[in-house]
């Protein structure tokens, strides 16, 4: 099946001709790391973008303390987290964020 990416200079999510969005499973890796704290700018990045590098920080790089700068409204956002850690959304959170939690 083709797929078309919408035009801009900003990552977008891809869609197939229906209209589905495609996932990106790529992490963003753009984070701050300071010991066991940890920060970035969410602006630039999609729902899922910004929850695998959520996902990246706790599981992977075992930050305890994450703020996310600028989610935009986003539905959707740090949600399905299961470990111990402190999350700071620094903007609107849209519906549903921090649900289906054990942890935070």
């Amino acid at each position: 099946m083709d797929t078309v990416e919408a035009p801009c200079a900003v990552p977008q999510a891809r869609f197939d001709p229906r209209g589905l969005v495609e996932l990106d499973e790529t992490v963003p890796r753009i984070a701050e790391i300071d010991g066991e704290r940890a920060s970035f700018d969410a602006h630039q990045l999609t729902t899922r973008q910004i929850n695998l590098e959520l996902r990246r920080l706790l599981y992977e790089e075992r930050v305890h303390d994450v703020v996310v700068r600028n989610p935009g409204a986003r539905h959707s956002l740090g949600v399905g987290i299961l470990t111990r850690a402190k999350i700071t959304f620094e903007g609107s959170l849209g519906y549903f964020g921090c649900g289906m939690i054990d942890g935070p």
